[in-house]
């Protein structure tokens, strides 16, 4: 090893320095003037290496001793002493509800046979934005064909949205028309009447996604409209469904404890709605639990004045029911789940036919009556979803959501307007209204007086508010029926 010697200093000097120095530490570490912690002692080769120069000096020379001691020491009182390898503080990874509650829960692995179509969600949740349409195999979910990039339509601010619509139809259907073409190249290489060293790099690249697939005509096969599918991605739309779930998710866990159902379960509302307060299907499904009528009738008020499928509380409350209602009539949690979108009756007939309640035969097996690709992915797409809202901070990073809803129901004995209440309270008409999406439209925005005996949220706390509030409104009336009874009309 090499020793570093310095001319000026001398060994028996800087011994007495050494131990000056030390006494100097004791006597800092001792003083409650001094807060910092004793960090030099974790520095252990740095100490020795310091030492291990300075004690091996030759030739006295006092003043350059007496000059790196008080430099030492003004170091060691004043200037804090970092270590030298500082343990980096690993940020905690966000939750989505808030922890530490007494909740049921139940674990959701995923089965080998569906990782596939699990890992295909995920990559449609926390991948890819609605910029980007995937084209895939409806049957290997991991046969991804192309995805197409739409972000030049979808942003050219000179297009209406129809016109957006349009021109990104336009775009995936010609893409998958070529898809289709190459298909059924593949199926004439299968078949011998075209050599497999004619094909070009995308056609030998989609010839190797099928190189585990031994169906019959599996070419062909997939080169019908039923196996070819596009679906947009959704990166997006699931960061701001986590952030708007900070405003109900926390009850709906609560609520589905108090069914016994565990609160993983209430994850299923990112797949049904996005957490889209205004979602509204196709075929009619409403709410963030996306109820069709006639079930939602089952459970919840549907009415003149009122479609609870659009409360979110209440709609909780009406999932919690048909959920546990399929759980006592078949037996599992992802039955029950899977019986939410396609319905007891098919599930029944699907256990019946494979004579089995396994729900990955299920999905990968059954194809019976209207047991078909929405069907098939509910569960699944559920598995992605759970996956994606528990680690989100991983894939999207921080996000920040939105105040939790509190709010408390409130009887109205007289019929009264949300814009009456709105200015009786001082509340903003915005507030009564997010609180009050189960109301229809002529209440909820067009100012029509809601009855006496329904049933309003308001915020938590403020009953005493609204309770003078519809006091006022009544004496108003009053007034403006009969003038002579404002006080402040003096009778001649």
């Amino acid at each position: 090893m090499t020793v570093l010697r310095h001319p000026g200093l001398d060994p028996g000097s800087i011994r007495d320095m050494i131990m000056q120095f030390f006494l100097v530490f004791s006597l800092r570490e001792g003083c409650n003037k001094f807060p910092m912690k004793k960090r030099l002692l974790r520095q252990p080769k740095c100490l020795l290496a310091m030492t291990s120069i300075i004690c091996h000096c030759e030739r006295p020379r006092s003043n350059l001793a007496l000059t790196s001691l008080v430099v030492m020491t003004i170091l060691l009182l004043v200037l804090p002493l970092v270590p030298l390898h500082a343990k980096r503080k690993t940020p905690k990874a966000e939750t989505l509800t808030p922890p530490g509650r007494k909740l049921l829960h139940h674990s959701f692995k995923t089965p080998p046979e569906l990782r596939p179509q699990v890992d295909f969600w995920k990559s449609i949740y926390s991948k890819y934005d609605d910029n980007y349409v995937l084209l895939h195999d409806t049957e290997h979910l991991d046969i991804v064909y192309a995805v197409i990039n739409v972000s030049k339509i979808l942003g050219d601010p000179y297009l209406t949205p129809q016109q957006k619509k349009e021109m990104k139809g336009l775009q995936v259907d010609t893409e998958m028309e070529r898809i289709r073409t190459i298909l059924l190249k593949l199926h004439d290489v299968d078949m011998g009447t075209t050599a497999l060293a004619d094909l070009n790099a995308d056609e030998k690249k989609i010839y190797d996604f099928f190189k585990n697939v031994t169906e019959p005509e599996r070419f062909k096969t997939a080169a019908t409209p039923a196996r070819l599918r596009s679906q947009t991605a959704m990166k997006n739309k699931f960061m701001s469904a986590i952030a708007a779930s900070g405003t109900y998710l926390p009850q709906m866990e609560e609520i589905f404890n108090s069914y016994s159902i565990p609160s993983e379960i209430t994850r299923l509302v990112f797949v049904e709605s996005m957490f889209n307060f205004k979602a509204i299907s196709k075929v009619g499904a409403s709410g963030l639990w996306q109820f069709m009528p006639g079930t939602g009738k089952l459970y919840l008020n549907i009415n003149d004045v009122v479609d609870e499928r659009n409360d979110p509380l209440s709609a909780t409350h009406a999932a919690a029911k048909l959920l546990k209602s399929n759980y006592e009539a078949l037996g599992t949690w992802p039955l029950a789940i899977n019986a939410y979108n396609s319905g007891r009756g098919s599930l029944r007939r699907a256990i019946d036919t494979l004579g089995t309640t396994d729900i990955a035969t299920i999905i990968t097996q059954y194809r019976g009556g209207s047991y078909g690709f929405a069907s098939r992915n509910f569960f699944p797409s559920f598995l992605a979803a759970l996956e994606t809202a528990e680690n989100y901070s991983k894939y999207f990073g921080s996000i920040k959501k939105e105040p939790p809803a509190l709010l408390e129901k409130f009887p109205l004995s007289q019929e009264a307007s949300l814009d009456d209440l709105a200015n009786e309270t001082g509340l903003s008409k915005d507030v009564l209204v997010r609180l009050n999406l189960g109301l229809k439209d002529p209440y909820l925005h067009e100012g029509k007086p809601i009855p006496t005996g329904a049933t309003i949220n308001i915020p938590r706390g403020e009953a005493p508010l609204f309770a003078k509030a519809l006091k006022k409104i009544v004496e108003y009336r009053l007034v403006s029926a009969d003038p002579s009874k404002n006080p402040l009309v003096i009778q001649k």
